[in-house]
């Protein structure tokens, strides 16, 4: 019989990083993001859903900016609460990626005069996050979360938000076409500047790991 209780456990063995999971998943915080998680789920559903009508696109839009916006709540929970774990740790990131990349993805489908670029920048953004999240995972490297990570995902949420709600018909198809591509320059910029600032980090942290250790002296006795 399956047993819950039994699956956390192992599952703590087999992902160690993650601390104990038998404990940490009932946090307030973790709460938050499961369900963030699941509003992910239905953004997507309603994404590949693809509708025309504007009642659904402003939907999908005010979803998806409630899902991002909920990204510091359950940061501040963890403080407030005194509850940061290593698996809170590892889901609010991940869940910021399963919202932003599919939901680029799924943009890429949609007829857009824009789409052609839109496929461009979603390529430059899903390399920028591969590359940063295998160095931060697979090398280990400690590497706190940044301001110009922090500013590259407030600007990819606004053109995300920009490409999904149907306001051609109040600032005129022409004008939200140039607001459209002003969020995807900005967004593209800071994605290359974060990927840049994480870079020299990295090369920061190895040749410190690579430095040899300075020698000490021997004392002098008198």
């Amino acid at each position: 019989m399956f047993s819950f209780d039994l699956w956390l456990s192992g599952l703590k063995e087999r992902l160690p990083d993650l601390g104990d999971v038998r404990h940490d998943w009932l946090t307030w915080a973790n709460i938050v993001t499961y369900v963030r998680l699941v509003g992910t789920g239905v953004f997507l559903w309603m994404a590949l859903d693809h509708s025309d009508g504007t009642g659904w696109r402003l939907g999908m839009a005010l979803l998806f900016v409630a899902i991002a916006a909920t990204d510091k709540l359950d940061g501040w929970l963890a403080r407030h609460f005194n509850q940061v774990t290593e698996l809170g740790k590892f889901m609010d990131p991940l869940v910021d990626k399963v919202l932003v990349i599919p939901a680029l993805v799924v943009l890429c489908l949609w007829p857009s005069p824009l789409r052609e670029l839109v496929i461009w920048t979603t390529a430059f953004m899903v390399a920028r996050e591969v590359h940063v999240t295998w160095k931060l995972r697979m090398t280990k490297t400690p590497i706190a979360a940044i301001k110009s990570g922090k500013w590259k995902m407030a600007m990819q949420v606004a053109m995300i938000t920009a490409l999904i709600m149907p306001l051609s018909g109040w600032f005129g198809a022409g004008w939200w076409v140039h607001i459209q591509m002003a969020t995807i320059i900005l967004a593209s910029a800071l994605t290359g500047f974060s990927w840049g600032d994480y870079y020299a980090r990295f090369v920061v942290m190895k040749v410190q790991e690579q430095a040899p250790e300075p020698e000490l002296e021997p004392e002098l006795t008198t």
